[in-house]
């Protein structure tokens, strides 16, 4: 049962971080742009060019979101962090480093 339940959460890792990053579904589209757009700085393909905070020092968190927003390494991590806390509030959910270390790498993959 250990087994299935970890599978489950590796995926739903895998489909949030999918959905958050890469989709095209448009609410989480739309919250994607809006932060990629506000606070990050592109290239010419679009792409969010690291460590160049558009507003300078004082909006590296916010470049920082932004960045984790492109990225499905980056945001797997956060993805899993949310995903054992809300099956950890009803299940007991052993090893949560595992799940979340087995759902960022079948996400970052």
């Amino acid at each position: 049962m250990t087994l299935l339940l970890f599978l489950g959460l590796a995926v739903a890792v895998v489909r949030l971080t999918r959905l958050l990053v890469v989709d095209e579904f448009p609410p989480t589209r739309a919250v994607r742009e809006w932060f990629v757009r506000t606070f990050a700085t592109t290239d010419a393909d679009g792409l969010v060019v690291p460590d160049v905070p558009r507003w300078g020092r004082l909006a590296g968190a916010a470049h920082s979101i932004a960045y984790v927003f492109t990225c499905p390494w980056c945001m797997s991590f956060w993805v899993g962090l949310a995903v054992w806390a809300a099956a950890d509030w009803r299940l007991s959910v052993p090893y949560p480093w595992l799940m979340i270390a087995l759902g960022s790498l079948l996400a970052g993959l």
